[in-house]
């Protein structure tokens, strides 16, 4: 899997979706493979939608998550700028904390943890 995502890094942003989609759902597995994973969606999400790599993030969330995990969920609350994506992160970032209460999410944006802490009513 991964050196496939390797071999196809010239390919189009499109392409490389297809495969970080198909491939997030078998990191249930692997802690280990599922870190590898991240930190190559790292690299690429630049080239992603907001919402394509929050849906990612979702399928390979079995795991507490890692720090590269926050690093994404913070760099995506860092460049997003429109109200969906806002809200498409803040969600995730609720959820996260609902499933891994206490000092795992420390990282996490302050804004963010400050946004779960206290949601909008709607």
């Amino acid at each position: 899997m991964l050196s496939h995502l390797d071999y196809a890094r010239g390919a189009p942003p499109s392409a490389r979706l297809k495969l970080y989609e198909s491939y997030a759902a078998a990191m249930e597995t692997s802690p280990e493979l599922e870190e590898q994973l991240l930190g190559r969606l790292r690299q690429d999400m630049p080239d992603f939608p907001t919402a394509s790599i929050v849906e990612i993030l979702r399928k390979i969330n079995t795991y507490p998550p890692s720090e590269t995990y926050i690093m994404i969920v913070n760099a995506l609350w860092g460049k997003a700028n429109s109200q969906p994506d806002r809200e498409s992160i803040s969600k995730l970032a609720s959820d996260l904390r609902a499933a891994w209460p206490g000092g795992v999410l420390t990282t996490l944006d302050e804004e963010l943890r400050n946004l779960t802490d206290h949601p909008r009513r709607g």
